[in-house]
């Protein structure tokens, strides 16, 4: 590069760069400002260019000098000590750990995008009101599969279950080009799907009607196709082995579909054309569509009546049958009270780790008080929050990858895995309570070591922290030899407000 041209390069750049700053100045001092930065920077690079020494390296030290002119540029209009000194109030602040922390549990909902533990309660089944389930309560008592299309048939007669589905699910083994892994298989009766009102995301799905010929198929699950088959959009017609018993992929189904089974991987065709086996009563059963006006309980007694009419009565494993909206809403609230009791367990645990470093707690009234505890629950509430959707999230994707399927577990270990980690989120959420300011909660600085380290049985010595505003210091033992050794909240009264005032 010539010389000349730069130079010329050289003193573009920085004349743009200082233009660009300049806007930032305050406008009183811009013109003075600006003609110092340009001057300054025509003199630099027309010496270097003179000694021959305007080579690339030392262009990008100059460029990065004039880029130094952002930061003197944003001092100007804003005053660096009262800059500094608003913004570390703001960060103490209470509002800014709750922006703090509700931005982080979005963040994790928005990173897990539908994949949150909230779709796992909703599903894209049509009229959930009037979707009749019918199970049964044996876990260890077991049915043969003649037997089930037998009743399946008898219960077919009655008029509050014309439309009648089948289906049975238990555990299986797939195997194909990507190996071979342990799966949910739901058998469902051909017609399972146009009932229950799910269209296909990729490809079809079985359907009742003459000609049927799909006793081979299988269809698989959104969250198993990307897991196992990476969302591979080539997939139909592939030939995968269930048991040893080849079937072919005719199609994926939308997400949040779980039933009969929430994880569920692989829905194949139950009728007389399948394989026969034995299957635990809980794991089997019908749905129908309930006639406007019947309820639950009229559809059960009718089929427990035809049932006993041809000589079958479920002693050992009541039959139940109740709607797919209620059996949502248990669900949720299965989940909602072992979230809430392990929270409660993790905040006594954790209460008991953090009660032996000081008190908890403001001797306010009134107001005050409720200000205190409010920040404290909506700031505990909201880590603990992000640590389910957080563990949720992992769990479901770590044992997805480690097991190439879908874990049946998942769900259940992610919510074991809650407390440890609900433990750890309310530790620090009191602790950071404890060092905060008993009457406008921000956060204690200028942390100064008194008396004689080491020195705890006739001496005091521990840390002083002050309130940004003023309100107080917090003395917090460095060891709490006796009951008296404890941490201790000094209000300061208005006579000190004139070290706290806004610079």
């Amino acid at each position: 590069m010539a010389p000349v041209n730069a130079l010329r390069i050289s003193l573009l750049s920085c004349q743009l760069l200082i233009w660009l700053a300049a806007w930032i100045v305050p406008r009183g001092l811009r013109p003075h400002w600006k003609e110092m930065w340009l001057s300054k920077s025509w003199h630099w690079a027309s010496f270097l260019a003179d000694t021959g020494r305007l080579n690339r390296a030392n262009q990008l030290i100059l460029l990065k000098h004039c880029c130094g002119a952002f930061e003197e540029a944003f001092w100007l209009r804003f005053e660096r000590e009262a800059f500094l000194h608003r913004a570390n109030r703001r960060l103490r602040s209470p509002r800014m750990c709750l922006g703090v922390c509700f931005a982080i549990l979005l963040a994790c909902l928005l990173m897990g995008g539908v994949e949150n533990p909230v779709r796992i309660f909703s599903s894209p089944v049509a009229q959930p009101d009037r979707l009749a389930v019918i199970g049964f309560q044996g876990k260890y008592v077991r049915m043969r599969s003649e037997t089930l299309l037998y009743l399946g048939s008898v219960w077919k007669a009655s008029p509050l279950a014309k439309d009648l589905s089948l289906y049975s699910w238990s555990p299986s083994r797939l195997s194909d080009g990507f190996g071979e892994v342990f799966v949910v298989e739901s058998r469902v009766a051909p017609g399972f799907f146009s009932l229950i009102g799910v269209t296909p995301e990729l490809g079809k799905v079985p359907h009742a009607g003459p000609g049927f010929e799909c006793a081979d198929c299988a269809v698989l699950s959104h969250d198993f196709w990307q897991t196992h088959f990476h969302g591979d959009r080539n997939v139909i017609g592939r030939t995968i082995e269930i048991d040893g018993h080849p079937k072919t992929v005719i199609g994926v189904l939308p997400r949040n579909i779980s039933i009969p089974a929430p994880s569920t991987a692989v829905w194949t065709v139950l009728d007389e054309a399948t394989l026969r086996f034995s299957n635990f009563m809980g794991r089997l059963g019908a749905v129908t569509r309930l006639p406007d006006g019947v309820a639950p309980s009229r559809l059960q007694t009718d089929l427990l009546d035809r049932s006993e009419n041809v000589g079958y009565r479920f002693v050992q494993a009541p039959m139940s049958v109740t709607t797919w909206q209620r059996l949502n809403r248990e669900r949720f609230w299965a989940y909602a009270s072992f979230w809430l009791l392990a929270w409660i367990c993790a905040g006594f645990i954790a209460w008991v780790l953090r009660s032996g470093s000081g008190r908890f707690g403001s001797r306010s009234k009134g107001r005050a008080r409720l200000r205190w505890w409010g920040f404290f629950f909506a700031k505990s509430i909201a880590l603990t929050a992000t640590a389910s959707v957080l563990l949720w999230f992992v769990m479901h994707r770590v044992l997805g990858a480690v097991a190439g399927t879908v874990y049946p577990m998942a769900d259940e270990i992610a919510l074991w895995a809650f407390l440890p980690a609900a433990v750890a989120a309310l530790s620090w959420s009191i602790a950071d309570q404890q060092k905060r300011c008993r009457v406008c909660l921000s956060r204690l600085a200028l942390p100064v070591d008194v008396g004689r380290p080491g020195s705890v049985l006739l001496n005091f010595a521990g840390t002083e922290m002050v309130c940004v505003e003023g309100h107080g210091v917090l003395y917090v033992p460095e060891s709490e030899s006796n009951s008296l050794e404890r941490d201790r909240w000094s209000r300061l009264d208005d006579s000190w407000a004139e070290l706290f005032r806004d610079q």
